[in-house]
């Protein structure tokens, strides 16, 4: 399966790959469009899905423009996917970009592009965020 959420969409496509791992055909795809804007309106007028990815079955979708971090539950016999629980927000105006999950432990890490901060999560039943750390200079953060 391949997954796609470009910068600036408002959507994100599921595509099935075939044996030989060729796109098939388009009609194939699988697209799921994420709603709402952001508080800032120069850079979150609409949901930017700006990283798709899979994880123990779950397919998490960073979405700069809401503010949101949305897990599905994959299905991996149809393609399809549905919301698992309810979004999990970030802090308004943080914009989630990027998302690693640690490689030993329940962690994962997200990159939040406009106010220059890291949250870390602890992976339960969902995400449970356990810290926001700065990576801005005290001299260049705004008050």
């Amino acid at each position: 399966m391949f997954s796609y959420g470009g910068a600036g969409s408002s959507n994100f496509a599921l595509i099935p790959l075939n044996k030989s791992s060729n796109l098939p055909e388009e009609h194939n795809a699988h697209v799921t469009t994420i709603d709402g804007h952001g508080p800032n309106p120069n850079r979150q007028e609409h949901s930017h899905c700006h990283q798709v990815q899979f994880y123990q079955n779950c397919l998490y979708v960073n979405d700069l423009g809401t503010d949101t971090i949305n897990v599905y539950h994959y299905n991996d016999t149809n393609g399809e996917v549905r919301l698992n629980h309810d979004r999990i927000n970030t802090r308004p105006g943080a914009g989630p970009r990027h998302l690693l999950f640690h490689p030993d432990k329940p962690l994962a890490f997200v990159c939040n592009e406009l106010d220059s901060t890291t949250c870390v999560y602890r992976i339960d039943a969902k995400l449970e965020h356990q810290q926001t750390i700065t990576t801005r200079r005290t001299e260049d953060q705004q008050g």
